[in-house]
């Protein structure tokens, strides 16, 4: 009884002494892989760091630009992207507003899309297809946390789905919503002022206008920014993309 006892604690121990330096093994791959995935880590952030620093100086360039052919204050404006597109934009102008001496003259950033029509070539205008997309709450608020308040405005299209709740997801951080890039009936731009849409961007350029669908010639945002005395207009009064007789009308109607 007792030899075979012997054999069996001399197993046991045997197992113990495997199991044991199986686990010392498995700690030892975990803790490689941890310092790995720490080594990778960091240097995804130095290159990320290095990124936004180069991307900030582009920021710099171009404020510095601007300022010496009279520009006093800008807003540096991202057109329709990925979201890991725009993320860069952002973290490369906080960049800009912690390094540059010029950071007042820039306050913050304007985001021109993604949420889009693309009804029409003259409602995408020069926005990529591949980008524009339909409102989506989840990463316009993590956008919004990704800025440190820097966002002054965002621009959607009033007639696309969830465009009303963009508006309301803009007023906690007082971001401006702004309309543009729409192909909206007046019905749909005056419902989406009363949502909380302010401001329409580029105003006659990528906006619907008054035209003949089927046998009724209807409005569209123009007309109704016009009769809306509380909305704001943007105008690109370059000598190219309005008419002189435009910029006339415009500023005696508003």
């Amino acid at each position: 009884f007792i030899p075979f006892m012997l054999i069996i604690l001399h197993e046991a121990v045997k197992f113990f002494n495997l199991f044991r330096r199986y686990k010392k093994e498995q700690m030892e791959e975990m803790q490689a892989e941890k310092e790995q995935l720490e080594a990778e880590r960091a240097e995804n952030a130095a290159e990320r760091a290095e990124d936004a620093a180069d991307r900030a100086e582009a920021f710099h360039t171009a404020t510095e630009a601007h300022l010496k052919r009279g520009t006093t204050t800008l807003i540096p404006t991202a057109m329709t992207a990925s979201e890991e597109a725009l993320g860069k934009f952002i973290l490369a102008f906080l960049e800009f507003k912690r390094s540059s001496p010029l950071a007042a003259n820039a306050p913050g950033i304007h985001l021109e899309g993604p949420y889009f029509s693309a009804a029409s070539k003259s409602s995408k205008g020069a926005q990529s297809s591949d980008f524009i997309r339909d409102v989506d709450v989840d990463e316009i608020e993590r956008l919004i946390k990704l800025s440190h308040e820097s966002i002054l405005r965002w621009d959607a299209a009033p007639e696309i789905p969830g465009a009303h709740k963009f508006a309301e997801v803009m007023k906690k951080p007082g971001i401006i919503a702004a309309a543009a890039h729409t192909d909206s009936l007046a019905e749909e731009a005056e419902a989406a002022f009363n949502a909380g849409f302010s401001h329409v961007t580029h105003f006659y350029n990528a906006c619907s206008a008054y035209r003949k669908r089927e046998q009724t010639v209807t409005a569209g945002i123009v007309e109704a920014a016009y009769l809306d005395d509380s909305v704001s207009l943007e105008l690109i009064a370059d000598g190219k993309h309005l008419h002189d007789w435009l910029l006339k009308l415009i500023t005696k109607l508003k």
